[in-house]
């Protein structure tokens, strides 16, 4: 499976819908390693970017789950680079990742990683997540946030947000989903 970038993902009505959910009011999510900030997306615009995924793949999928997701230069600022295979800790496999990015920032953005010990996709005895840096991952790919754009990934890869702090508050919307 390859990665892709798709830009100008929604029309100008429904990227304002779902960007307007940005100024509203997220829960704290604990994951065991962080604390996250979360909120549900709109479910009809959360379905359309669905279906351009399956378009884009020609496949047929069905969302595991999918959150907006929010970062600030205070709160959730870890190294992090890990693999999405079980996004809900419920045993259920994704098969692809998806980033969905709300504005321009050319500070951030997802990166692709290798490690000459554990290569650059999760498999089956791998470690998931990783917290600790130990200055051998390397980004082979970086996708920028640019307004109405969304990456989307094989969800074995490992990836992370870079660089792993930020300058100003970052809203993705993320999406996990399993062939159908």
């Amino acid at each position: 499976m390859n990665y892709f970038i798709l830009d100008d993902v929604l029309n100008e009505d429904d990227y304002a819908i779902l960007k307007s959910q940005t100024s509203g009011k997220f829960e704290t999510v604990d994951t065991g390693y962080d604390k996250l900030w979360l909120q549900k997306p709109n479910e009809r615009i959360n379905n359309l970017l669905t279906n351009k995924i399956c378009a884009r793949y020609r496949r047929k999928y069905t969302e595991i789950c999918a959150f907006i997701r929010k970062t600030t230069p205070t709160h959730d600022t870890l190294f992090r680079v890990y693999a999405d295979v079980n996004p809900k800790g419920d045993g259920v496999r994704a098969d692809v990742a998806a980033v969905f990015y709300f504005s321009t920032d050319i500070c951030t953005g997802t990166a692709l990683f290798n490690h000459p010990t554990h290569g650059t996709k999760w498999e089956p005895g791998k470690q998931g997540v990783y917290t600790e840096d130990d200055g051998k991952w390397k980004p082979y790919f970086k996708c920028e946030s640019v307004e109405n754009r969304m990456f989307l990934y094989d969800s074995r890869y490992y990836h992370g947000r870079f660089p792993w702090t930020v300058l100003k508050d970052r809203h993705v919307l993320v999406k996990f989903l399993k062939e159908a």
